[in-house]
Order: C-alpha cells, then sequence, then structure tokens
C-alpha cells in the first residue's frame, strides 16, 4: 500500500486506506467520510471479533450506496468478500479508483445498478442511507424480496441528515427494527428479514409537463426532483432555444425533461441525455422510448461529457452545488469546463441556477460572450458562446 496523506488516511478498526473523492478536484476541501462510516466499520468489528469464522469463507457482504468506498474497501483489505451497489457512476469511479490507490485486488469485489439483480449469496447488508428516501425503500423493497429470512440489515447514518421517518420505513419491510447504537454525531439502525409485510418495488413517479402539451413523464426512485416536476426546470423548459440543428446535450438530465422539450422543439436535433445516476438515464430511456420512439437520442451514462467525442450545437445544464449533503461548487465550474470542449465553435451552452450563485462569473472566465435569457424570483437562465 502506497504512503497515506493526513487529509486522505481513513484509520478504522477493520483496516486502514486511502480514501479521495471523484471527481478528484484542485483545491478540494470535503473528505471522503465521515462518522456514519466509522460508527457502522466499529460494529462490524466488533462483531466479527466475536467469531472465529474465516471471512474468505462467508457469503458476501452487500453494500449500498457507498459514495468513496470507506465501507467497501476496509472490508476488501480485510478479505471480506463485497458486493456493492448503487445509484450512482461517481460511486462506482471513486470506489475502483481508491482500490486501485491501495494496491487491492477487487478479484472478490462485484458491482450492480438498482434495477440488476444481486446473483451470489450475501451473508448481511450495509446501508448508507441515501439522499433520497425513494430510492431507500426501492432498495428495501428489493431486499425484502429478493434474501433469505434471517439476513442482518444495518443503516447508517449522520444525525443531521437523518428523517424522522427513518424506523417507519424500514418497519414497512422488515418486522424487526432497532434504533441502535449512537456516536460520533451518527446513528445505526439494525433489522433483520422476517415475513415481510412490503416486498414491492417502489413504482416510478409519473407527472405531466406542461412544456409538452401535459404529456407525462416517470422518474425512478431516486431521481432528481423525485415525484414531481421541480420548480427550477419548469422555468427552464419554457426558455429551452428552438430552431437548433445537430447535437444537443441535456447535460445533468435527471428524468429528461428539459432533453425532451429539446426535442419537442428542434425537430431536426439529436439530443443526448447525460447523467452520473443510473436511475435518471433509466428514466430518460423510458421517457424518450414513450414520447419521442422515432427520434434519434443517445444516452451518457458517466462523468458529465467524459468519454464523448461529439460536438454539441446546444448544451442545456442545469448543474448541482452539492456533493451528497456538502455545498461544492467544484461540480458546477467542473462541468462549465466540459461545456466549453464540446460546444461548437457557434454553439450554446444555457445554464439555469438559483440567483444568489451567479453563474456569470465563473462562465466569463471560459466564453466570450455570457448574457442573461431570463429570470424570476428564484432562477436565472444565463446563455453562454465563444
Amino acid at each position: 500500500m502506497p504512503p497515506m496523506k493526513p487529509d486522505t488516511y481513513f484509520d478504522n478498526p477493520v483496516h486502514p486506506v486511502s480514501l479521495k473523492l471523484w471527481p478528484r478536484l484542485n483545491g478540494e476541501k470535503l473528505r471522503a467520510w465521515d462518522g456514519a462510516d466509522l460508527l457502522l466499520l466499529e460494529h462490524i468489528a466488533e462483531q466479527d471479533a466475536s467469531t472465529d469464522q474465516d471471512a474468505s469463507d462467508q457469503p458476501a457482504t452487500l453494500v449500498l450506496n457507498d459514495p468513496n468506498g470507506a465501507l467497501t474497501l476496509p472490508l476488501l483489505a480485510a478479505g471480506v468478500k463485497v458486493h456493492a451497489s448503487g445509484d450512482s457512476w461517481l460511486a462506482q469511479k471513486a470506489l475502483l479508483t481508491n482500490a486501485e490507490d491501495n494496491d487491492l485486488a477487487t478479484d472478490t469485489l462485484s458491482w450492480s445498478w438498482p434495477n440488476e439483480e444481486v446473483a451470489q449469496p450475501i451473508a448481511r447488508v450495509l446501508i448508507r442511507l441515501p439522499k433520497s428516501l425513494s430510492l431507500f425503500e426501492s432498495q428495501l423493497a428489493t431486499i425484502a424480496g429478493t434474501l433469505p429470512e434471517g439476513t442482518q440489515v444495518i443503516v447508517s447514518s449522520m444525525d443531521k441528515h437523518t428523517p424522522p421517518t427513518v424506523m417507519k420505513i424500514l418497519e414497512k419491510y422488515f418486522l424487526s427494527v432497532e434504533h441502535g447504537l449512537g456516536r460520533r454525531k451518527a446513528h445505526l439502525y439494525f433489522a433483520q428479514l422476517g415475513h415481510q409485510t412490503a416486498q414491492q418495488r417502489t413504482a416510478p413517479a409519473v407527472f405531466a409537463i406542461p412544456a409538452l402539451q401535459g404529456k407525462e413523464i416517470c422518474a425512478q426512485p431516486g431521481t432528481f426532483s423525485g415525484d414531481k416536476l421541480d420548480i427550477g426546470a419548469r422555468f427552464f423548459s419554457e426558455h429551452v432555444p428552438s430552431d437548433v440543428a445537430g447535437n444537443i446535450a441535456d447535460l445533468g438530465c435527471g428524468n429528461g425533461v428539459i432533453g425532451l422539450v429539446a426535442l419537442d422543439r428542434n425537430p431536426e436535433a439529436s439530443v443526448w441525455f447525460c447523467d452520473e445516476s443510473a436511475q435518471a438515464v433509466s428514466s430518460a430511456k423510458t421517457n424518450t422510448a414513450a414520447l419521442y420512439p422515432k427520434r434519434e437520442c443517445s444516452f451518457h451514462h458517466g462523468n458529465g461529457l467524459d468519454g464523448l467525442a461529439e460536438t454539441f450545437s446546444l448544451i442545456l445544464l442545469n448543474p448541482p452545488f452539492h456533493r451528497g449533503h456538502a455545498v461544492d461548487e467544484g461540480v458546477s465550474s467542473m462541468l462549465f469546463k466540459h461545456a466549453r470542449r464540446h460546444l461548437n465553435s457557434d454553439g450554446e451552452l444555457y445554464v439555469i441556477g438559483n440567483r444568489h450563485l451567479k453563474y456569470n462569473l465563473p462562465l466569463r472566465k471560459l466564453f466570450g460572450s455570457v448574457r442573461e435569457v431570463a429570470a424570476n424570483d428564484k432562477f436565472t437562465i444565463w446563455a453562454a458562446k465563444f
């Protein structure tokens, strides 16, 4: 293992590892683990120390929503088989990159996206509570419907990010639920599979889009904006340009609503739907197939526009200003640079943001012309070009 720097050294009782976030941004201020990760690993270390069984002979531990490998990699380094699952492409990339940095072999590590089956025996389930409770419920329903009775489930969450409904949600799917250990400003929740009262996966949300003449779209659990049209997307949809030819990118597409409006208003264009969320890309695929089955569309599951060779006549972007729960403008800055690299010489980037974010300032450092397209009391839309 290479030497560990203090800001990346995650000392824990299972196995110390070096961890960084992905994407790796200049001047990174956020740490790749928190008290909820450490609390859960402390419990696992105590639990495993009380048994004499060889971890390599046991079924895999299923780890859900591990954003940087803080749970998965210590277990892997300790010889535990791990099956990781989550919605985030960035989380998978961080996991694999951090494994490589720690010189960890990944032959006992497997991965699945939310709608894929786990094709191996599971000994226990460790869950980091995700921001989206609909994704959490969908994951619990899958666990309850596929894993055997007696399987142990442990949920870990920072107290400040834990909604009061967590226990009620767990009780929908498991009979034995306990609000457990609390330390490090975090808590653990314990459950065990029995005769479950609910095993159905959470159905996609369905809602109408005014800019599409009231047509309905769906959003898979965990997709940004949840079960309704986001107010920013509603405003953005009113100002999507028309008469654009060539490629259009819906960058950070979510359920695909902005790209769908672009399809509707630009019959000669080909639209790319891009997102790091597997559930978002799945939602966009479903919606385009239902509403515009004969139109040319492409889908990119990855980090922004990385990995694409295409250039675009129009890029539509509602950038996130959080990484997980933390406020961080580094992601929006990165996506602006992606857009600059992939914009045609006569193309245009449309960006919407909360009014206080003032995206015009970083955009002016990258583009020759930045103008205000529209604004209301909550949002501003900027257009940038060379």
